[in-house]
């Protein structure tokens, strides 16, 4: 018997290998027939990871992409608008084989989850019509300045806002049933999750049981964690401690240290270069830490996002005389599920959250009430 030599053994595993390799080569071939896209670069990006991945300049109106992967992903073709005017985008399955796609008429096919993926997700008439009454109601808002015609156009597109939600829950949960274990089950999974679809238990439950193609999925990994800081700071728990800088002092300390137990208090999650969050400051905040703060209420703003000179010159701007946080860590808005800001919460004396997510004349029917309760 012949024996086989360790550098023959190595290239027959590398070879075992290769034949067992289940890597991604695909072709695309794009369409974006506008004058204004020609000669300009078109982009394609992993929706898992973020990353660019390749570029390509578009010749009479056409464009390609190629490559290989180690596994099938999502993508994301994406243009940036010339002169401030309209981009596109469509979101491929990046799985072997030649696929086609029209940034301009969304037109997809080529690949069985692609073909899959057009027919569920672009071509269903309930969402189609959807989407055309709230890009309707929208116009019609901003082409009229009456007031009563603008609140009607308003509603008309929150309504079919949710509708179109209901129907983008329905068709996702359709594909996650159908390719649970495929990425688009995982993308799938992951728009139930963004459209409010799904309970962190449930998804845990999932993410849990479900196949390494969906469970290593990254923006359901960062969704998960996400939803179970929001779980572990919603109304009835008690508050997350975090830490930062006394912006009175200058030196580290907690949100914990600067909560008085023997008053409720108000959390505010700001930054200076938020319009909205400063107009809740001037037009509400510094009145009612005014009228209240010898009737049991305290005020404590965390600035997040924000860079320390702007928070300064914010403060003494607005002239703010309640207690700030600095989140010099940047896990203020982690611990707290935090999307955008303002973020308002209202605590009572035991540190639970009373209310959250609260604005406007919400704020101080929270505080009144609450402190009839003390």
């Amino acid at each position: 018997m012949k024996r086989i030599s360790l550098l023959m053994m190595s290239a027959i595993l590398l070879l075992l290998c290769a034949c067992n390799s289940k890597s991604t080569t695909f072709t695309i071939n794009g369409e974006i027939p506008l004058s204004e896209f020609e000669g300009r670069p078109v982009y394609l990006a992993t929706i898992d990871n973020g990353d660019t991945i390749d570029s390509a300049i578009v010749q009479n109106g056409q464009f390609q992409f190629g490559g290989t992967l180690e596994k099938n992903m999502m993508g994301r073709i994406f243009t940036i608008a010339p002169n401030y005017g309209m981009s596109y985008a469509s979101t491929v399955v990046l799985e072997s084989g030649k696929i086609y796609v029209n940034l301009v008429t969304d037109s997809l096919s080529g690949t069985p989850l692609n073909d899959y993926f057009f027919k569920t997700y672009v071509c269903d008439q309930e969402a189609v019509r959807l989407r055309s009454k709230m890009d309707s109601s929208i116009n019609q808002y901003y082409e009229t300045e009456d007031p009563q015609q603008q609140a009607a156009f308003a509603a008309s597109y929150d309504s079919a806002s949710d509708a179109y939600v209901a129907r983008l829950l329905a068709i996702s949960r359709k594909s996650f049933k159908v390719n649970g274990k495929n990425i688009l089950g995982a993308y799938a999974l992951s728009q139930i999750v963004e459209n409010n679809g799904i309970s962190f238990d449930s998804l845990d439950y999932l993410m849990s049981h479900a196949e390494p193609v969906v469970a290593d999925y990254k923006p359901l990994r960062y969704q998960r964690t996400h939803l179970f800081h929001l779980q572990n700071t919603a109304e009835g728990k008690h508050y997350v401690d975090i830490a930062g800088v006394d912006f009175a002092t200058s030196q580290m300390s907690k949100l914990s240290a600067m909560i008085d137990t023997n008053k409720i208090t108000l959390v505010d999650f700001w930054a200076s270069w938020c319009h909205p969050c400063r107009q809740e400051i001037s037009q509400n905040l510094n009145r009612l830490y005014e009228e209240y703060k010898d009737k049991g209420l305290n005020i404590i703003g965390v600035d997040v996002w924000d860079k320390t000179a702007d928070h300064k010159a914010a403060v003494e701007n607005l002239g703010i005389q309640y207690p700030q946080l600095v989140d010099t860590t940047r896990n203020a808005t982690e611990e707290y599920g935090i999307d955008g800001i303002p973020t308002i919460m209202l605590l009572d004396k035991d540190g639970t959250i009373v209310r959250r997510g609260i604005r406007g004349e919400e704020i101080e029917a929270a505080i009144l009430n609450l402190l009839n309760k003390e």
